[in-house]
């Protein structure tokens, strides 16, 4: 196996999220180098200087099992983007409804376990006792519904945070310093 200072957990089975110069695990070969789960990474302790996990945490069920297990291998930090889309379509769709603008509200979505919003999701990781830096951003391409949101934000400042489709969660380990 290739040396590596990243492990990309969740990379993806097909074409997607999986790092140059790192290693992906993934529950299916495709681009993954080892396949396994991330609730049990067949991966001993601190062996990766940084693991990066792209839109997996709201997937999965048990996030403190997984949190821990990129917390355990990692050497120094682990970067968790989740999708915070869901969150705010299902907030969008529920008002157009209300105003009659659309017949269904329709946001039902079987392949997220979880729908986070930042602040939800920072109280969330308090209570299970992980220190980490919560950040809403765009990291990912932005979608019709995104650009929608964005322009909503203009006209109504107060959605603003219901606008990045995405949220960064940093967790340095040892006494490094939570940096952006």
């Amino acid at each position: 196996m290739k040396n590596a200072e990243i492990l990309d957990v969740g990379c993806g089975h097909v074409l997607g999220h999986h790092k140059r110069g790192s290693i992906g695990i993934d529950l299916k070969r495709g681009r993954a180098d080892i396949v396994g789960d991330a609730n049990c990474l067949p991966i001993r302790n601190n062996a990766f200087r940084k693991v990066l996990c792209y839109y997996l945490i709201e997937h999965v069920i048990d996030v403190p099992c997984v949190i821990s297990e990129l917390i355990r291998v990692a050497q120094k930090e682990v970067k968790i983007v989740t999708d915070n889309a869901l969150f705010y379509r299902i907030y969008l769709l529920k008002v157009l409804h209300s105003l009659k603008l659309v017949k269904e509200p329709g946001y039902a979505n079987v392949e997220h376990v979880h729908a986070y919003y930042p602040a939800h999701l920072k109280h969330y990781l308090q209570r299970i006792g992980i220190k980490a830096r919560v950040i809403p951003c765009n990291v990912g391409p932005l979608h019709k519904m995104d650009r929608m949101m964005l322009v909503l934000t203009k006209i109504f400042p107060q959605l603003k945070s219901l606008a990045e489709r995405d949220i960064m969660i940093r967790i340095v380990k040892e006494s490094a310093e939570l940096g952006p």
